[in-house]
Order: structure tokens, then sequence, then C-alpha cells
């Protein structure tokens, strides 16, 4: 049994929440008055909150690094760097652009830093390497008419990613996926032959 310093009404330990900082861990107020404490004092409480994170915020930032992906800012500038200072997708520079730590949603493995559009934009695509070739595909082939036809609509641009696209063509082909696997052949044999 516990005495609330609100109410001070004896309660079992249990209707108190937990504290580390107190000597018996739990606080000193019941579960109930704290509820109705932070229903009365709603509009204060996150005015307080939004101050505290006006002045901290690159504190807050880093602390969501480490609670959602597990590295530090200096993790996330070195992996920048290592990246030519570049989103590791459409390679423009993160120049006053707010970059992002792609992570895959299964295992939670960090995969790289993105701009905000790239990164909306495998996530839209569900992180699905099979749904990424169709969708550079469809682009290619300039919508679904043209997609049977196999003829790029433009070939001057789809020469450039010859040499990009080599090297994804040998990072993909490691994926057991025979669909994929095909449909990379198939884009590669295009750019190669534009």
């Amino acid at each position: 049994m516990k005495k609330c310093s609100s109410c001070k009404l004896n309660k079992d330990r249990d209707a108190f929440a937990l504290n580390a900082s107190r000597y018996d861990g739990l606080n000193n107020q019941c579960k109930d008055c704290m509820a109705e404490y932070r229903n009365k004092n709603r509009d204060s409480l996150l005015e307080k909150k939004r101050k505290h994170y006006s002045k901290n915020k690159q504190v807050a930032y880093e602390a969501a690094l480490k609670r959602k992906y597990g590295i530090t800012i200096e993790q996330f500038n070195d992996m920048l760097l290592a990246q030519g200072g570049t989103c590791a997708i459409c390679k423009q520079p993160s120049h006053n652009r707010k970059m992002h730590v792609d992570h895959c949603h299964k295992t939670g493995a960090v995969r790289g830093i993105l701009c905000a559009m790239c990164n909306t934009g495998i996530g839209a695509l569900k992180d699905d390497p099979i749904l990424m070739i169709r969708a550079s595909e469809y682009v290619i082939y300039g919508g679904y008419e043209n997609i049977h036809r196999r003829t790029p609509i433009r070939k001057t641009e789809i020469a450039g990613l010859r040499n990009e696209t080599r090297v994804v063509e040998q990072r993909a082909l490691a994926v057991v996926d025979p669909v994929l696997d095909e449909n990379i052949r198939t884009l590669t044999s295009i750019l190669n032959a534009a």
C-alpha cells in the first residue's frame, strides 16, 4: 500500500505508475490523479512540451535516430559522406534538404540515406524490388499501352543509365526470383540496345 500525495488515499502499489527516479520506484501521485491533472492542464502541458522541443530540436532528433534506427548522428553523417553528400537513389545533393534514414521494414537494417521523395517512393512501392522493376518498365516504355511493344520512348536518357543499370543488375541478380531476374534481363537488354 502507498498513499497518494494528491487524493491522500491509500492504494495498492499497482495504482501508481513506475518512476525509476523515486526511492520506491513509483510516482507520488496515483494514476487516477495523474490522469485528472493531465486532463485539466492539457493546453499548458502541450505548450511546455512545444517550448522544450523547439529549444532542443537537435537533441530530440539525435535521440530519435538512436531509438528508431540504432545509429548516432555521427554514423548518420558518415553514411551521408560515404554517399558523397547525396541521396543514395537520385544522387541529388543534401543542401538545405532533410535527409531520411532508409531501413528495411522487415529486418530493421539501415540501408542508406535518402531524400524525402525517394524515401516516400520506395515506401509507396512497399520496398518490393519486383514492383520497382515494373514501375521502371512502365516509365521507360511510356505507359501501359507501350510496354508490350518493348520500345523505349527516351533512348538518349536510357543510354545514360547503362552503367548504373549494370551495377543494379549485378546486385539484383543475387535475388533468387525468376520473375525479377527476367525483368532485370529485359530491362538491361533494352538499355544495351538503346
